[in-house]
């Protein structure tokens, strides 16, 4: 941490600019995913950055301007809209194109909740630049870091955490999932699939996957068009069917197979779903 906070305050030292800002988020909280400290250059012109390496990851969104950057032997153009990502030990070099102004906003960030969000993103050392679409919620929720960042407050300090997964669940929104890039869904599906009669629940699901549950459920979503408690739900019922046709199991029985542990829930939830009472379907 300290190295960190020194390594920024060489870099103001050393910039002629007066429209950087950065804050350190000197209240570290016990979590899988958590912020050094972020920041924002507003229109600032020349600029460039390395070749250097960090201990750390730092996710930079770019407003404006436009520039290259060079890592793993690879070149990838930066323009407005852009999530630059910076991995730990990872060398990198970027410099803006002459005479266009550069605004930036910035975070620093650590923990083993990173890598997954990121992997689950596609953006990779190889792959580091995201295109965001849906910019205007990004940049609130950076600007809404960069002011809770320097509060003393303990309840600001903890709604940073929350922001930092609200800003990835955001950045999942842009992203086209597919199956064969995706196995969390896949993951998600199977566990459902192989422990419904556990009871289990949407945040056991998560759990599973070492996920944070709003971040799961919008990705959830977005590729199968159900909540992960809806698709659980239409397994139970798809598989309280079979049973009331298949076999001369009681109501309750049925529902404990499917892991509904309330009958009388269970009665109200098949007909939500299916328009007709257990008994009712059983006798159709």
């Amino acid at each position: 941490m300290n190295d960190c906070i020194q390594a920024v305050n060489d870099v103001l030292k050393n910039n002629q600019t007066l429209n950087i800002l950065e804050q350190a988020f000197n209240f570290l909280i016990p979590s899988d995913l958590n912020m050094y400290y972020c920041g924002k250059r507003i229109n600032t012109y020349n600029h460039r950055y390395g070749p250097a390496i960090r201990d750390h990851f730092l996710l930079v969104y770019i407003n404006d301007g436009h520039g290259r950057l060079e890592t793993n032997n690879k070149v990838f153009e930066l323009k407005p809209n852009h999530l630059l990502v910076m991995f730990p030990d990872n060398k990198i070099f970027y410099e803006v194109d002459k005479g266009i102004p550069w605004t930036i906003q910035w975070v620093g960030l650590y923990g083993s909740l990173v890598y997954t969000y990121l992997d689950f993103l596609g953006i990779t050392p190889q792959n580091p630049v995201f295109h965001v679409k849906n910019s205007t919620e990004i940049k609130n929720i950076l600007e809404i870091l960069y002011k809770k960042s320097s509060s003393n407050n303990l309840g600001d300090k903890i709604d940073c955490i929350s922001l930092l997964h609200k800003f990835f669940a955001e950045l999942a929104e842009n992203k086209q999932i597919t199956p064969q890039k995706n196995d969390y869904i896949e993951k998600a599906i199977n566990f459902m699939k192989y422990n419904y009669e556990q009871g289990i629940s949407s945040i056991d699901v998560a759990n599973s996957l070492k996920i944070d549950r709003s971040y799961f459920s919008k990705v959830f979503k977005q590729e199968t068009g159900l909540s992960p408690t809806q698709w659980l739900t239409n397994l139970r019922i798809n598989k309280a069917c079979k049973l009331l046709k298949e076999t001369n199991l009681s109501i309750s029985e049925i529902a404990y197979s499917v892991g509904i542990f309330d009958q009388f829930y269970f009665s109200r939830l098949f007909k939500k779903v299916t328009g007709l009472t257990p008994i009712e379907y059983r006798k159709a």
